[in-house]
């Protein structure tokens, strides 16, 4: 068997699911997981259903649910068992919410417990010993964390070197359990729109704060080497679209600066350009659908005056009732549409920011940075990321939704015409 035929299959997060005990949780992957990838592998492997090759899954846990799981090791023995015989692999956690990220309301709860709480830190290395058993032995396993909390109105400065104190801590547990286990596991950072970490830009500026102790004295450079091996990137394409980042130079960017890519979240977020006073009306009456009570959904509007001058805000209503936004401007809404959506309506997607980014990972020196001796592959990890698929105004059939993910995996291995709006 040649390398490519036995490579894994791109999938999916895991977040997608419901469920905020262990038991709930392996329920919706054995529910999904497996008719996912024969839909994919049918989709785009000559052998079909029949081919060997495994698939990827990100698993999302809640912190209730991992600290289950760490303390019931037959249950995570039947898991593993399950996943072999199913033919999926697990390179990639979610660590970012911690609690029950499908309750009927999250909003800014998602953010909470923050990196000042050892919360934070135990849900996460409760994770890592998860991984250190469950991931792909030849791949480093990747777990996207919170980019620290939320941002708004900026934290003070004790609050950032705390932060820095739990992430060092984080990394020198990864690196014990490296050693007890020959497994690496990284924590992966993920900007978000109005958090501490929104753009490539904070993750520049906290990689300063990461190289010195609290105190203000610099790591010796063993210590820099291990935390920079344990503590990377999670690049959502969707999340940097909304804050108007170009792909490739946001992604140069944070590796410029010393940073590693641990993971990639392919997602689309909402566009829209009006470029009248009654576009615009139409605009907000089309996004008015999309206004809903679960998910914070940030809005990014930018004038097309060319003076750039940008809007934020925190979630879409404010943005709807916004009077100062001028008719012509540049839309972008954090919520993750589907990636097969040609639009809705006169709204678009950001799917055009996808090829950009993943033709930037596969460039030099973006893959091998920084390089190490390890026979595990070093590349970031590649997921699909919809999460927001009961919240669409037209939700799927929920018997349904394992073939709705599957093809949005599946138009990523296919080329698609943009479709024409104003």
């Amino acid at each position: 068997m040649n390398a490519t035929a036995s490579r894994p299959v791109m999938g999916y997060c895991a977040n997608v699911h419901a469920g905020v005990t262990w038991e709930e949780a392996w329920a919706q992957l054995r529910r999904h997981a497996p008719e996912v990838r024969r839909r994919v592998l049918e989709a785009i492997d000559p052998q079909g259903a029949s081919s060997p090759r495994p698939m990827e899954v990100g698993v999302w846990l809640s912190a209730p649910a991992a600290r289950y799981a760490v303390e019931h090791p037959g249950e995570v023995e039947r898991f593993a068992e399950w996943l072999q015989s199913e033919q999926l692999t697990i390179a990639s956690f979610n660590g970012f919410p911690a609690g029950d990220f499908h309750a009927q309301r999250v909003k800014h709860g998602v953010y909470r417990p923050d990196w000042t709480q050892p919360e934070r830190l135990a849900y996460s290395l409760d994770l890592a010993w998860l991984a250190a058993r469950l991931g792909d032995p030849i791949r480093a396993v990747s777990i996207s964390t919170v980019p620290l909390g939320w941002g708004r109105p900026r934290p003070p400065a004790s609050w950032w070197t705390a932060c820095a104190v739990n992430l060092r801590r984080a990394a020198g547990e990864l690196a014990r359990i490296e050693a007890e286990t020959g497994r690496w596991i990284h924590l992966d950072l993920e900007p978000e729109p109005g958090c501490a970490l929104t753009t490539s830009h904070d993750l520049v500026a906290l990689l300063g704060e990461l190289m010195v102790d609290q105190h203000g004295v610099p790591l010796e450079t063993h210590e820099q080497t291990l935390v920079k091996r344990h503590v990377r990137v999670c690049h959502d394409i969707c999340h940097a679209a909304v804050m108007f980042e170009d792909q490739a130079e946001a992604l140069g960017r944070i590796t410029a600066a010393g940073w590693s890519l641990g993971k990639i979240q392919v997602s689309a977020a909402l566009a829209a350009s009006p470029r009248s006073h009654q576009q615009r009306h139409v605009v907000v009456e089309a996004l008015s659908r999309f206004a809903e009570p679960r998910y914070l959904h940030q809005t990014v509007v930018r004038a097309r005056d060319g003076s750039n001058h940008e809007w934020f805000f925190d979630d879409l209503p404010d943005a709807l009732n916004a009077s100062a936004i001028p008719d012509q401007a540049d839309w972008r809404v954090h919520f993750h549409v589907p990636l097969d959506s040609d639009g809705f309506g006169p709204l678009g997607t950001t799917f055009d920011q996808i090829a950009p980014c993943l033709n930037a990972i596969a460039a030099e020196p973006l893959a091998t940075a920084p390089s190490h001796a390890d026979t595990i592959d070093p590349r970031p990890i590649v997921e699909v990321e919809t999460y927001t698929w009961s919240v669409l105004p037209e939700p799927p059939d929920p018997e349904r939704l394992a073939e709705r993910i599957a093809r949005e995996i599946i138009c990523l291995n296919q080329p698609r015409p943009t479709p024409m709006r104003w």
